[in-house]
């Protein structure tokens, strides 16, 4: 565990005891997407710029520019080649992961995302760590690691669910949460193996982004090694906050069922004031959306919804968003900890938002936001309107507190808390 006494503070120093450079390898599906894909390429980016590093990357997309060819190998995802194999074997990946191994040789291989590689791949890394020695770290995006659903989440019903957290991954069976029978038994089955190999003590520092994310992985897990490191999610903190069009409310981000983006567009079509909405993104609900927002009348009340289907860069995404007022985002799951939620903070961007999980953790901290209960549209328009009325007050915390609070969230805080996380794990593996 990183101590006071043990934390560097010129992380320029990374095992500077050593004339070898070191050897991590980041562990993701992809590079573009939600959250965990952009923490991963954030990290991978921000290790491939330092001199005493060679980063490398598993992935089963083609390679991001920044890491070299010899560097970059691809496995197969499961969903889109073997939905079977991947599932209920352990040969899937088995070899490409044992040649990419072999072929980088880590000295820390960090796992942003395992699922869609399969157990298979797993196994290979069990197997390299015992009979040549790494280290192992895991950063938690989701709550995948408690719940064989991914997400504490009922899909079949449409409600939060924490059966899982007794340690029985067998609810998903009897309470068919993934939607039904045969995915809900695909998944219990996948978990199953993958839980077999977290068992024999694969990992050996857990990262989450936040305390609510911890506290749920230990209520399976009360001895495991974790720490909080909060996700990248800017690059630096704006000083100067963006002119705003009154009335302008932005959502943006992934757009699944768990979202519940739908209740932000009748909730802005409901609301008596007069509010636009811009929301960004894709997503399995993607078509839904379009449905909802063509089948109103959008312009009734002068109100005006406008749906960007696609996720965007850093800089088209500002561009687009940087004038709101309000981030609105009523997800009916646990988010683990928003990076959407910070940004809006970062550009000066009022948060009304679900008070459950992460997002109300990020809310608290920063001392600037409204939550309510998704499940209640009544609770989401008081919150609504609680915002609408605090505006012109809480532009004055944005300037004088919250700017303070967002050191946490910035890529020079999170990258010098995982190098001393990397030292850490390092030091322990050869003492």
């Amino acid at each position: 565990m990183v101590t006071e006494h043990n934390k560097v503070e010129d992380i320029n120093s990374f095992m500077a005891t050593s004339t070898d450079k070191k050897r991590i390898l980041i562990m993701v599906n992809d590079v573009t997407g939600g959250g965990v894909e952009r923490v991963a390429n954030i990290n991978a980016y921000e290790l491939s710029k330092r001199n005493e590093i060679i980063t490398g990357m598993v992935s089963c997309c083609i390679r991001p520019e920044y890491i070299t060819s010899e560097n970059h190998f691809v496995l197969k995802d499961f969903r889109k080649t073997a939905k079977i194999t991947g599932v209920i074997g352990t040969s899937f990946n088995y070899k490409a992961m044992n040649d990419c191994l072999l072929s980088f040789k880590p000295d820390i291989v960090h796992i942003h995302s395992y699922i869609h590689f399969s157990p298979g791949a797993l196994r290979a890394l069990a197997v390299y760590k015992k009979e040549r020695g790494c280290a192992i770290v895991l950063t938690h995006h989701t709550f995948s690691y408690v719940c064989p659903n991914d997400a504490l989440y009922n899909y079949r019903f449409g409600c939060l669910c924490e059966k899982c957290l007794d340690g029985n991954t067998r609810h998903i069976l009897t309470d068919r949460c993934y939607g039904s029978v045969l995915p809900s038994l695909g998944k219990y089955i996948q978990k199953s193996k993958f839980k077999n190999i977290f068992s024999n003590y694969l990992i050996d520092v857990h990262i989450s982004p936040s305390g609510f994310l911890k506290e749920k992985l230990r209520s399976v897990n009360p001895e495991i090694n974790i720490q909080v490191i909060q996700n990248p999610c800017i690059d630096h903190i704006i000083t100067e906050i963006p002119n705003k069009k009154d009335g302008k409310a932005v959502c943006f981000g992934r757009i699944s069922r768990e979202k519940n983006i739908s209740a932000a567009v009748r909730a802005v079509l409901n609301n008596s004031n007069k509010l636009y909405l811009t929301i960004i993104g894709d997503g399995p609900e993607a078509g839904k959306i379009q449905t909802l927002i063509s089948n109103s009348n959008n312009s009734l009340n002068g109100k005006s919804i406008i749906f960007l289907n696609a996720f965007l860069s850093a800089n088209e995404l500002y561009s687009q968003i940087a004038d709101a007022q309000y981030f609105l985002m009523p997800s009916v799951c646990y988010e683990s900890s928003s990076i959407s939620l910070v940004e809006a903070l970062n550009l000066g961007i009022t948060p009304i938002v679900s008070g459950w999980g992460g997002m109300k953790e990020t809310v608290d901290i920063a001392g600037v936001g409204y939550t309510f209960d998704p499940d209640d549209g009544e609770s989401m328009q008081t919150a609504i309107n609680s915002a609408i009325i605090n505006r012109k007050k809480d532009e004055v915390l944005f300037k004088d507190h919250v700017q303070n609070k967002l050191d946490l969230y910035t890529y020079k805080t999170h990258m010098k808390k995982l190098i001393e996380l990397y030292e850490s794990v390092r030091g322990k593996l050869h003492a």
